[in-house]
C-alpha cells in the first residue's frame, strides 16, 4: 500500500509535466513554529499550464509510520510590491492523511516572494487554515501553515 502511493504520486509529476507548456517544481520547508504544512515538513510543489492550482504534496513511509499532506492552491493574485519583492494571494484547500490521523480543510496562502535569478522562484508563505480533524473528532481547527521554500519554473 506504501509503494502503491508513492508511485502515484510520482506518476502525478511526471504525467502533468510531461504534457505541460511550462511548468515549475519545487520543495517547501514546513515553519513548525508557525503550525507547519499538513503531513511531513518537506513538500514538492508542481503547478502546470492546464490546470490553476499549485500542487503541494509530502510524503513519509516506514514500517510504522505512514504521512501523507496534499496542497491545491489557486493564485489569484500575483503582483510586484517593490524592487524585486513580489506577493501573491490565493484561496486553497488540504489534506493530511497519517498513521493515526486524518484533517481536511481550507486555506488562504500569503506569501513574499522573489526571483533571484530568471526562473528561480524564492519564497516564503503562511497560510491561515481552518479545518475538521479525525480521531478524535476535532472541528474547528485553525492553524498557521507556513513554507519556506523555492521553485523552478520551465517552459
Amino acid at each position: 500500500m506504501n509503494k502503491k502511493v508513492l508511485i502515484l504520486v510520482i506518476l502525478f509529476f511526471v504525467i502533468f509535466s510531461a504534457s505541460a507548456f511550462s511548468w515549475g517544481l519545487g520543495v517547501a520547508f514546513g515553519l513548525n513554529a508557525l503550525g507547519d504544512l499538513p503531513g511531513p515538513g518537506i513538500m514538492l510543489s508542481g503547478k502546470v499550464d492546464q490546470l490553476p492550482f499549485l500542487f503541494g504534496v509530502g510524503l513519509t513511509i516506514s514500517e510504522t509510520y505512514f504521512n501523507l499532506g496534499v496542497t491545491a492552491d489557486w493564485h489569484f493574485l500575483r503582483e510586484n510590491l517593490t524592487g524585486i519583492l513580489n506577493y501573491y494571494i490565493g484561496a486553497g484547500a488540504f489534506i493530511g492523511v497519517g498513521t493515526n490521523n486524518f484533517a481536511l480543510g481550507a486555506r488562504l496562502p500569503l506569501a513574499l516572494y522573489i526571483f533571484p535569478i530568471d526562473k528561480l522562484e524564492v519564497f516564503l508563505e503562511l497560510a491561515p487554515a481552518l479545518g475538521i480533524g479525525f480521531n478524535p473528532i476535532r472541528f474547528p481547527t485553525f492553524n498557521i501553515q507556513g513554507a519556506l521554500g523555492f521553485r523552478y519554473w520551465f517552459d
